[in-house]
């Protein structure tokens, strides 16, 4: 039996998704990103938001089983169509972004976070979407933040310097969460 077009579309905007192997590699700078995230990088640092937060945040570590197969996170995203969105996907989002953020800088007369601070945000800033469709799909935070005059398109790879990076509203910030 043939799919209706909308699985169709779903299966071309999913399969163009790249798809990571996650291996141990991957898992190990997952694990060292999120534990050098207290070393802020002064670039950004420097950087004076005019009402925004410029936070980075952590990252969803994988789920390592017991035989130790790593799972990596997954995302259930709405798949775009002609028509709009049609249903939902599940694919593996190179921003496998927590909700949880260390604040890298504030505007200057915020008073109630600083440098340092470990925030909770909601869903909406750390939300990936899918823009595009079928073999134009690609994934696309809304709030990416990252300074550079080589780089067009939020970086992918999890060590360079410009990954993970947010200016996020204060209405975003949910919480302030104790420093570990």
């Amino acid at each position: 039996m043939e799919d209706a077009p909308l699985e169709k579309q779903k299966k071309a905007t999913v399969s163009s998704l790249k798809e990571e192997s996650f291996s141990k590699e991957q898992n190990e700078k997952i694990l060292n990103y999120n534990r050098s995230l207290r070393t802020i990088d002064q670039t950004y640092a420097s950087v004076q938001p005019l009402q925004d937060v410029l936070v980075r945040v952590f990252l969803i570590e994988p789920e390592v089983t017991e035989s130790g197969f790593i799972v990596p996170h997954k995302e259930i995203l709405p798949v775009p169509t002609n028509l709009g969105v049609g249903q939902y996907a599940e694919a593996e989002s190179p921003f496998p972004y927590s909700k949880k953020a260390i604040v890298i800088s504030v505007p200057q007369d915020f008073t109630k976070l600083k440098q340092g601070d470990i925030v909770y945000l909601s869903g909406n800033p750390v939300e990936a979407k899918i823009i595009g469709s079928a073999q134009n799909a690609y994934f696309k935070v809304k709030n990416e933040f990252f300074m550079s005059d080589t780089i067009k398109n939020t970086p992918l790879d999890i060590n360079s310097p410009h990954y993970g990076y947010l200016m996020v509203s204060p209405y975003d910030i949910k919480a302030k969460l104790p420093n570990e």
